[in-house]
């Protein structure tokens, strides 16, 4: 089966892991890349959130920046979820933890909504030094960008 007719299925079945028995590591990706490159309809948030979180692919990266191209704000649970448990199974990256948080913070910055920049906050304190590292270069840039009035609010609202 091309990957076409796969990533169809993919989507049809809205679950990134219906077909993955079948098929080995690059139709894998392959199938993932057309998904990805999709309408932007199509595929729908949940299939990303499921993708990003599935360890049987190599398109992390990909799947964060469609994500970030959203930026819808159902994408923090799942970011929420990623920095939780951790990175190992992004291990096939290469990347340090700092780099692989660099994704994520980014992709919070895009949703921008008060959920996100407060699970830059909280990650800002992780037991991950690279985590905490760009949270808190992240924080600073939130920081900047607040007027007065907003620091403000966020004082008394806190």
């Amino acid at each position: 089966m091309r990957s076409d007719a796969l990533a169809d299925r993919m989507l049809a079945a809205g679950r990134p892991d219906a077909y993955l028995d079948l098929f080995d590591q690059l139709v894998l990706d392959a199938a993932i890349h057309r998904l990805l490159n999709a309408p932007a309809s199509t595929p729908g948030r949940e299939l990303l959130h499921q993708l990003l979180l599935s360890p049987v692919h190599r398109c992390h990266q990909q799947v964060v920046r469609r994500l970030r191209q959203l930026a819808h704000p159902d994408s923090v649970v799942c970011v929420e979820q990623v920095l939780k448990n951790g990175f190992d199974y992004l291990a096939y990256t290469g990347l340090t933890s700092a780099e692989i948080a660099t994704w994520f913070s980014r992709l919070l910055w895009a949703i921008g909504t008060p959920r996100a920049f407060a699970l830059i906050r909280v990650q800002a304190c992780s037991a991950d030094e690279g985590i905490r590292t760009e949270m808190t270069r992240w924080l600073k840039r939130i920081a900047a960008s607040e007027t007065p009035q907003e620091k403000g609010d966020a004082v008394i609202g806190g």
